[in-house]
């Protein structure tokens, strides 16, 4: 299985980032069913707490935030994510004790009775520079480091949905933005190529307009990173790109329509 590959290569850099990509991917993967099983087995100890699934679930939630931020952060080592995720996936320093984690568990939901507000996990994020540098690490250890130079909590969306996999793919796509939201007739507009794989390269700009049938056709000169918008119409921008997964990558920013 690809997640086997870490263990027998033994010359990391010898993979691709593509191949990194797919062992990072399956390693999230696999943490998602440890996830789910945490959740399921949490409730035959409903005697310690009846609400300790519930809880258990909020901290999966806030180990995966983290895990998704490391993922997307194009400065990151796939293999280190991965490794983050198989770590995770082994649970705590305290998994091979369950009462005693479920007890430290037990202790926080007083602490945080609608679950934590930001993202931990119990593995170490810091001075990361290579796989072997993740160990595991208990909850109660990641808390200790609020507030001093290695804290190791990080932001959490209130609206972060955990059950979200959409964006556990090899190859991430690339998103365009434009430096105006309401660009009007006369105005300059630029575009801005972002890439969750990092490395971007060879851009390469194509502005578009579209016909009155629904296609989208390039318009001619418009080839730069900024257009000057010098009719009405519906319009986007389409980038060509080099990123760290591959060549002859695309991706298309928002229509916007000038009257």
């Amino acid at each position: 299985p690809t997640t086997d590959t870490v263990s027998w290569v033994t010359d990391l850099s010898s993979l691709t980032y593509a191949e990194k990509q797919a062992i990072a991917v399956e390693e999230i993967e696999q943490m998602l069913l440890k996830k789910e099983a945490d959740i399921e087995n949490s409730s035959k100890f409903l005697d310690l707490n009846s609400v300790l699934p519930e809880h258990v679930g909020y901290w999966w939630r806030s180990a995966v935030s983290v895990v998704k931020r490391f993922f997307q952060d194009p400065d990151t080592d796939p293999l280190i994510v991965a490794e983050m995720a198989k770590q995770a996936s082994a649970g705590p320093t305290t998994r091979n004790d369950q009462l005693t984690l479920l007890r430290n568990l037990n202790s926080l939901i007083a602490r945080y009775p609608n679950g934590p507000t930001f993202g931990a996990i119990w593995v170490e994020t810091r001075d990361l520079a290579s796989p072997s540098d993740v160990t595991r690490k208990t909850m109660m250890e990641v808390l200790q480091t609020i507030g001093t130079e290695q804290d190791e909590t990080y932001p959490l969306d209130s609206d972060f949905d955990s059950t979200d996999e959409s964006w556990i793919i090899a190859n991430q796509p690339g998103v365009v933005t434009y430096d105006n939201d309401s660009p009007a007739l006369g105005e300059t507009i630029q575009a801005t190529i972002t890439d969750y794989d990092g490395g971007v390269t060879n851009r390469r700009y194509r502005w578009q307009e579209q016909t009155q049938d629904g296609t989208w056709s390039n318009m001619s000169g418009a080839n730069n990173r900024s257009w000057t918008i010098a009719s009405a119409g519906t319009y986007r921008c389409r980038v060509l790109y080099t990123d760290n997964y591959a060549t002859g990558q695309e991706a298309i920013g928002d229509e916007f329509t000038i009257t």
